[in-house]
């Protein structure tokens, strides 16, 4: 456990626990697809299961926010005009997210264009089980939807929270869950700003504060970020493009590979892209050739440089 706290920041430590509770459920829902497995039965083992990864998901933030303060001897620092004006750019920061939040929870603007999810929910919870019956016709789940989406386990997570909790489908997929996914996006992007500018404070904040904006000036662009984050975030690509792409430009500049590999993963439980080459995966080979070719980069003028000291040593 220690190692995971000297290498990862808080930021990767809640997103581990995020991508965890999705790889959870996405083991259930399969037990459920294949082996016929009960949503109320499968609902308590996820209950066990998930209680067990936010306890070990608290107990290493508080291991890390307490590492970070013996590491770091904070200086007194006077007050100056630079120090609350990024004061001000975290009270508007704070406020353009709450106000978000707000939208999200209390907001009537839902984008359901051809989306099934609560229908799904609801079906799964009616007949305890995984498609078995459609919802549209009622009739049995014999054919028209190819296994490659049935195999993605979203709607068997919200069936999850949904018995746990007693709330309807709704209100978990079109009101809870969006904000969970809200939280979680400023998470990734607070870890690609660090990733972008570790030693500058100042500069990550004006980072958050350009997303946030962007969030609000995309709402009125169908299928842009900050709509789905607002109006449709419990799709599966909403929570690939809002949470996992943008931690995982993160993983990747800091090299921490392993959860890269995590997040591909991930990726794979929320939607299916390329027949199985994923976004993530894609920007994990893309990034992965780009450092290797900055590398060959830097070792050729190096080399040269030996050849010709080694020469005109020579002669």
């Amino acid at each position: 456990m220690g190692w995971i706290v000297k290498k990862y920041s808080l930021a990767d430590i809640l997103m581990i626990g995020f991508c965890g509770g999705i790889l959870l459920a996405e083991v259930l829902h399969l037990l459920l697809l294949f082996q016929g497995w009960s949503i109320q039965e499968s609902a308590y083992v996820f209950a066990v299961c998930l209680c067990l990864l936010v306890v070990g998901t608290v107990l290493l933030c508080v291991l890390k926010k307490k590492s970070n303060r013996d590491d770091v001897v904070q200086p007194r620092v006077e007050v100056t005009s630079k120090n609350k004006t990024f004061k001000i750019f975290y009270g508007v920061f704070a406020t353009l997210v709450i106000l978000q939040g707000l939208l999200v929870l209390f907001g009537n603007h839902i984008y359901l264009r051809g989306d099934m999810t609560v229908e799904n929910v609801a079906s799964f919870l009616h007949y305890d089980g995984v498609y078995r019956v459609n919802p549209m016709t009622g009739a049995p789940y014999t054919q028209g939807m190819p296994l490659r989406l049935q195999i993605l386990g979203l709607p068997t997570l919200y069936s999850f929270v949904c018995t746990l909790t007693g709330l309807s489908p709704a209100l978990v997929v079109w009101r809870l869950v969006p904000v969970v996914v809200l939280f979680f996006s400023y998470v990734a992007y607070g870890a690609l700003a660090k990733a972008l500018f570790t030693e500058n404070k100042e500069k990550r904040i004006v980072f958050l504060l350009v997303v946030a904006t962007l969030f609000w000036v995309e709402t009125g662009i169908g299928g842009m970020d900050g709509y789905h984050a607002l109006y449709g975030a419990w799709r599966g690509t909403a929570l690939r493009n809002l949470v996992l792409i943008p931690w995982m430009f993160s993983l990747m500049l800091c090299k921490k590979r392993v959860l890269a590999l995590g997040v591909i993963a991930t990726e794979a439980c929320l939607c299916w892209t390329l027949y199985g080459a994923g976004v993530c995966a894609l920007i994990f080979v893309l990034m992965q050739v780009a450092e290797w070719i900055l590398a060959v980069g830097r070792k050729t003028p190096k080399a040269a440089g030996e050849r010709r000291s080694v020469k005109n040593g020579t002669s």
